[in-house]
């Protein structure tokens, strides 16, 4: 899967910005995107941690989605380790806004989603699947919807300690026409990642003998950007 996501010529397209774009492509009668975050001048480890990061401390400035809440998570391993699986996960509730312009397009949808991470010679994966949680129960009005995401994040050859991002999102049916309308919103998100994992590495280069704990302490006091 990470051959295909790195096949260029096999996509559309449709949005970039600097080292950053999202594009689109047909398999088996679905609409599938990408985006991709190339020269990222983060560790992977770091990039992975930010992704973690931008989805627990959300907020509410997102003009699509509204809110993420963090319903559990657990693990974690030092910033040095390169094969370990799974290593970390989280549950997450997102719900869209009801608030904005979207609400004359598109009704109201959350979801909840299993986030769970993979370590494999260096290369940082992540699949996100929907579940089921008692502390986020269906809201009469709000269609609860599936969503299908994969993200790897692997060293870039060009980038001393840099690293490249890749996203597959799988809408589904429900979701095709919401994601294709919001599809540039793909690249706030990974700016706001590529710079979290920017604080990330600042914290991390100042590590010595306490990397594993200087991870730790960025994953935890790293600020929000902008």
């Amino acid at each position: 899967q990470l051959a295909e996501l790195a096949a260029a010529e096999s996509w559309t397209v449709m949005s970039s910005q600097g080292n950053m774009h999202v594009s689109w492509r047909q398999r088996g009668g679905r609409l599938l995107w990408r985006a991709v975050a190339e020269g990222v001048p983060a560790m992977p480890a770091m990039v992975a941690a930010a992704v973690r990061h931008t989805l627990g401390q959300w907020g509410e400035a997102d003009g699509v989605i509204g809110q993420v809440r963090v319903l559990s998570e657990g693990g974690g391993v030092p910033w040095w380790v390169n094969d370990c699986g799974p290593c970390f996960e989280q549950v997450l509730h997102a719900t869209t806004r009801h608030d904005s312009g979207l609400s004359k397009f598109f009704q109201q949808r959350d979801l909840v989603f299993r986030s769970v991470w993979s370590i494999t010679d260096g290369t940082h994966t992540c699949r996100m699947r929907p579940t089921i949680d008692a502390a986020a129960p269906e809201v009469s009005g709000v269609m609860r919807v599936p969503l299908n995401v994969d993200v790897a994040v692997v060293p870039d050859p060009t980038e001393p300690n840099g690293s490249s991002m890749y996203v597959l999102i799988d809408p589904g049916a429900a979701n095709a026409h919401f994601v294709s309308y919001n599809h540039r919103q793909l690249i706030t998100w990974m700016r706001r990642t590529h710079e979290t994992a920017a604080v990330l590495q600042a914290y991390a280069g100042n590590a010595t003998t306490t990397g594993g704990q200087a991870h730790a302490e960025a994953e935890a006091n790293a600020a929000e950007p902008n």
